[in-house]
């Protein structure tokens, strides 16, 4: 058996709007200690001619083009072995077994910016959508030397799919790019929002919620499984909504309970994807009182 090939740490900035994934370094990249270190891949290609710079020979160089484009870096393994039917190392991704897998969904917890995530090629793109279904990624080609057809040898050719896709991944527009608003406006919201994903994982809390439940953990809830907070009728029913959502895109909202003593109503919203699949859910509340606030009080 070969030995266990242990993954480099994420290269990633505050500021990064975009996650670039791989598998796992390959031998040279290893022995050079930096990210795509064999010159026959042609990542560095690109990004050296797209931001304008030498091609980098250090990871103090690699650092430096990465954080001018807000670019952060990382694999989807943390370790793994990688031998072929002799039990020979080699740097193919076809070769990797025995993997375990990074933390990829804390991560982009951790760093709000990124709000685009690419995967290098096939295999990690289909492995990474089976293990997190839930974060939306993009199928970009792959930067291996084998894949020189989509690149058109070197130096690259611009008008090759494989400049065109990361090109337009890199600048395009987020779909969410109104985030920052919506985020502004959940945050605001003063009844208490729980967003769930399908594995009832909570993603994420307001402020109101994390005040709410500060008796129960607080901020420190997400992450956490929503099943583990409910008694068994309850969360009975929360399976059943969430089957109930599956079942058609036009089912979307459920009133759950009425709180007497808060003269609130409660209801669970489906979240839904830009092709409306179920992605998660969460609890919306509604209070009956009447403001008591006095109007335009500033």
């Amino acid at each position: 058996m070969c030995r266990r090939i242990k993954g480099f740490e994420p290269i990633v900035f505050e500021d990064s709007e975009v996650l670039l994934l791989g598998t796992l370094p390959g031998a040279l990249s290893l022995k050079k200690e930096y990210y795509y270190a064999d010159e026959g891949n042609y990542f560095w290609e690109f990004f050296s001619e797209y931001a304008g710079q030498d091609k980098p020979q250090s990871k103090e160089a690699v650092i430096k083009i990465l954080k001018g484009l807000k670019v952060a870096l990382w694999d989807i393994y943390e370790s793994a072995v990688r031998e072929d039917e002799a039990h020979k190392e080699t740097s193919k991704d076809s070769d990797i077994v025995d993997v375990e897998w990074n933390d990829i969904l804390s991560f982009l917890q951790a760093y709000p910016n990124i709000k685009r995530v690419g995967l290098l090629g096939k295999k990690a793109y289909k492995e990474f959508i089976r293990k997190y279904p839930n974060i939306k990624a993009e199928c970009l080609p792959s930067t291996s030397g084998s894949n020189g057809g989509q690149w058109g040898g070197k130096p690259i050719d611009r008008g090759r799919i494989g400049w065109i896709k990361f090109t337009e991944f890199i600048e395009q527009k987020n779909d969410m790019e109104l985030s920052q608003f919506f985020k502004s406006m959940v945050e605001q919201d003063r009844s208490a929002v729980v967003i769930c994903d399908l594995n009832h994982t909570i993603i994420y809390m307001n402020p109101a919620a994390c005040d709410r439940y500060e008796k129960r953990g607080g901020k420190g809830l997400v992450g956490s499984n929503l099943l583990n907070c409910h008694n068994n009728r309850s969360n009975e029913m929360i399976e059943k909504t969430v089957a109930w959502f599956k079942e058609s895109k036009s089912n979307n909202r459920i009133y759950t309970f009425y709180s007497e003593k808060e003269n609130m109503d409660v209801y669970m919203i489906a979240l839904r994807d830009e092709d409306g699949e179920l992605i998660g859910y969460y609890e919306k509340h509604e209070y009956r009182n009447r403001e008591t606030e006095e109007m335009y009080k500033f």
